[in-house]
């Protein structure tokens, strides 16, 4: 494995592949979309044509949000730097990523000669006075099950964050390596809370002191791993899934093989058994996501369909997934799909569930996909009024550790539901609930009695499964903030930054 070099600097490069994370929607939903987005989800469009376009229908129409908008927020943002004088798009191919990103690594000490000093926010307050998660959008979460003082967190913005006095002071450990893009996945190892696997853009990295220093342990091009897995029995078998497919190494990092070509989505292990390990991942002739078992700590996976998900309609879409398992029942399993079962459907499929390790399941809360009616919510979307999701972006489940029917789900905004995925009900976000938290939930983990919800706008922890309002903001020295633009005025000694996600 490759040492990386100290490296302050965040070349633009590094940032490629976060438009290829964005939510896509499914063809229909193309198809019926104005002009100006069916121009910016062709091939190869023209960044003028787009603009034009974009610029003319709403002369015409109120603005309103809808995922069409924020792709082309977000796809004008990433395209930017690399539009020609025709407006075509020449983003950089692999092999001048990895030209470029070696000549930083090789410059970096002769680069780092700038004075700067933090200005924050390391912590952000409400009205009131209380801390508020208002600050950083945290993508990624674990808590060491050796020590639970210790954890790691990491951040849209490319840097990884330590606690070591359970989440009530964070110290940035990336500050002086070369990661390669927002850190999507975080896992520690189960009986040594310095050594610590990170996803970040096209690399896996490790760390065996705290943070201190990452290697690199797996590249692959525009890898953008989902979830990292451990296998407790064995620490030195890691798995990761991925937007490139399946990983898996036998000895801790040093070698990977790839198990499936195809886009993973999420990982878990039995709770009793770690051997047996669970696989969400995509089936790209049968465009649905599929459920795998293996009984040998991931060397081998069985799909099990029995109850499962299936759709043949031509407008089907596999927006991804998420699983989640409980201490309280080992063989309890709950899959939450996104995506289109069918034409009209948006964004939500539902929440599947099974008592006997994934050999059968069970739609509590049917059926797949739309209708949506009170009864069968649309999660994944911000109101009924305001259609609009962010796929797999907002993508989130966990259940309770003590009781196996508790269940939290995530998309824009935080659901639960108290019988197994029977019904829903609204807790915070858009569509109201009694909790007050940032939209746009990231990343769920439920370890022993406490339990970790993290969003667009930080961390939040609670140690009743997020049943009260008593849960706590624990981000306090994380300013990985994404600004999107600085500014003055007449007042030249007050400077004005504008965050992307809060405010």
């Amino acid at each position: 494995m490759k040492k990386l070099l100290p490296l302050v600097l965040f070349f633009g490069l590094v940032s490629m592949g976060h438009a290829q994370n964005m939510f896509r929607p499914s063809q229909h939903e193309i198809s019926i979309a104005p002009q100006w987005a069916q121009l910016m989800y062709s091939e190869n469009p023209s960044v003028f044509e787009v603009d034009k376009a974009f610029k003319a229908y709403f002369n015409e129409h109120d603005f309103e949000k809808s995922y069409h908008t924020q792709y082309y927020k977000r796809w004008r943002r990433e395209v930017d730097a690399f539009v020609n004088t025709a407006g075509s798009v020449e983003m950089p191919s692999e092999q001048d990523f990895l030209r470029e990103r070696e000549n930083m690594l090789m410059n970096a000490g002769g680069n780092r000669t700038g004075n700067w000093s933090l200005l924050g926010p390391m912590v952000a307050y409400n009205t009131g006075g209380t801390p508020t998660a208002h600050q950083s959008n945290i993508y990624a979460i674990d808590q060491a099950p050796s020590n639970a003082n210790v954890l790691y967190c990491g951040s849209e913005t490319g840097e990884v964050y330590r606690s070591s006095d359970g989440g009530n002071n964070w110290v940035n450990v990336s500050l002086n390596d070369a990661l390669n893009g927002g850190v999507r996945a975080v896992e520690i190892h189960p009986t040594d809370p310095n050594t610590v696997y990170i996803g970040s853009g096209s690399y896996i990295y490790k760390s065996t002191d705290g943070g201190t220093t990452w290697n690199e342990s797996l590249y692959n091009w525009q890898l953008n791993a989902n979830e990292i897995l451990i296998v407790p029995s064995n620490p030195n078998i890691v798995l990761t899934a991925t937007n490139k497919g399946l990983f898996r190494t036998t000895d801790g990092g040093q070698n990977w093989s790839q198990l499936y070509t195809e886009q993973a989505y999420d990982l878990k292990c039995n709770t009793a058994n770690n051997n047996t390990v669970y696989l969400l991942k995509h089936n790209a002739s049968l465009n649905i996501c599929q459920f795998l078992r293996s009984t040998d700590a991931g060397a081998n996976f069985i799909v099990q369909s029995n109850g499962w998900f299936s759709s043949t309609d031509p407008d089907r879409n596999d927006g991804g997934g998420r699983l989640a398992v409980t201490d309280a029942d080992p063989n309890r399993i709950y899959a939450y799909l996104i995506g289109e079962a069918k034409a009209g459907d948006t964004g939500y499929i539902g929440v599947w569930k099974s008592t006997d390790g994934g050999s059968t399941w069970t739609l509590p809360n049917g059926p797949p996909g739309g209708p949506y009616d009170a009864n069968h919510m649309n999660l994944a979307i911000g109101t009924v009024n305001w259609q609009y999701h962010q796929g797999f972006y907002n993508c989130a489940l966990m259940a309770s550790n003590t009781d196996p029917d508790q269940i939290r789900l995530g998309g824009l905004n935080l659901y639960g539901s108290d019988d197994g995925g029977a019904t829903f009900y609204p807790l915070a976000g858009y569509v109201g609930g009694p909790y007050s938290m940032h939209v746009d939930m990231q990343d769920f983990r439920a370890i022993g009695n406490t339990t970790w919800i993290t969003t667009d706008g930080g961390i939040y922890r609670s140690t009743d499964f997020f049943n009260s309002n008593g849960f706590e903001v624990r981000m306090y020295g994380i300013h990985s903030s994404d600004y999107w633009g600085f500014g003055s005025g007449w007042n030249e000694d007050v400077l004005i930054g504008g965050l992307y996600h809060n405010g």
